[in-house]
């Protein structure tokens, strides 16, 4: 049994090179929820994503996120003056959304998220 403390692109791409050799019953993944924020309203968790990402294969090995199509949203940011440095595709902005919903429905975002409304 092993257990990987995890966050991030670059430890993402550790543990899919670590499940190809020990079985995933034997992995158990804790994944840092600190970077957490809230972006334009939506709950984001990057590295609970770029986890999530590489175990389904849609990590986009040169993004570091969800492979998607569509990135005009970062353009439409700055045009608009918003802050540029948070990139998001389609497929990405689509589990922001939903996982955004999730948590309206519970009726609360986790604590360290209230903190920064």
């Amino acid at each position: 049994m092993i257990c990987v403390l995890t966050g991030g692109t670059g430890r993402a791409k550790f543990v899919d090179g670590l499940r190809q050799v020990i079985p995933a019953e034997d992995i158990t993944l804790v994944v840092n929820t600190g970077d957490d924020l809230l972006w334009w309203g939506l709950y984001v968790s990057p590295d609970i994503d770029s986890i999530t990402y590489v175990l389904s294969g849609l990590l986009s090995r040169e993004r570091g996120w969800c492979e998607g199509r569509y990135f005009s949203l970062p353009a439409s940011d700055g045009a608009l003056g918003e802050p540029t440095w948070f990139h998001t595709g389609d497929r990405d902005l689509a589990v922001h959304l939903l996982r955004s919903r999730l948590w309206r429905r519970a009726r609360r975002f986790p604590s360290h998220i209230d903190d920064l409304r």
